[in-house]
């Protein structure tokens, strides 16, 4: 080796040395840390479907289908379907000159599903009310809604009663 090569050497030993040192004898930088906790809660909520309106045969005592309602719920678990009625569970004809000016009624019991509910009162709050398994979320679940006159209508008249239903987680 030359001399002239030797102290280039040496300076990039020392160089390198240096650099080592330098790196293991700086201060650490300090740093922080912190976490985002995200969080929500989504209501469990369900919705109902009915169909139209319905026509039934006055005259008869069988059952006598009055649609299917179908309901939604976003979650698996039981939800309360619960049934009403304008008139109480009756088929009404309102006073008119075709029934002698007296109203006409005929008492009716339902049936949800398979569920015999008997006659429906006319308020939310008794209403008849049947649990349903919500088995897997965000899927339509259905029920078919039948109702069966106690009497049959013997006197002429439009009759008629509203079913309200509603669900609830």
């Amino acid at each position: 080796m030359t001399e002239a090569a030797r102290p280039r050497r040496a300076v990039i030993a020392i160089g390198a040395g240096l650099l080592v040192a330098s790196a293991v004898a700086a201060p650490a930088l300090a740093g922080d840390h912190k976490d985002i906790l995200i969080t929500t809660t989504l209501a469990r909520t369900c919705g109902v479907t009915a169909p139209g309106d319905q026509t039934i045969d006055p005259s008869s005592l069988a059952v006598q289908p009055v649609g299917s309602v179908s309901y939604r719920c976003n979650f698996v678990g039981g939800a309360t379907l619960r049934l009403w009625s304008q008139n109480g569970g009756q088929i009404i004809s309102p006073a008119s000159p075709s029934n002698g000016g007296a109203p006409q009624s005929r008492i009716y019991s339902t049936v949800f599903d398979g569920a015999a509910l008997g006659q429906l009162t006319n308020a939310a709050d008794t209403s008849a009310q049947t649990v349903r398994a919500i088995a897997a979320a965000n899927t339509d679940q259905s029920g078919a809604a039948s109702i069966q006159l106690s009497s049959a209508a013997v006197i002429a008249g439009a009759y008629l009663d509203t079913i309200f239903v509603d669900i609830t987680p």
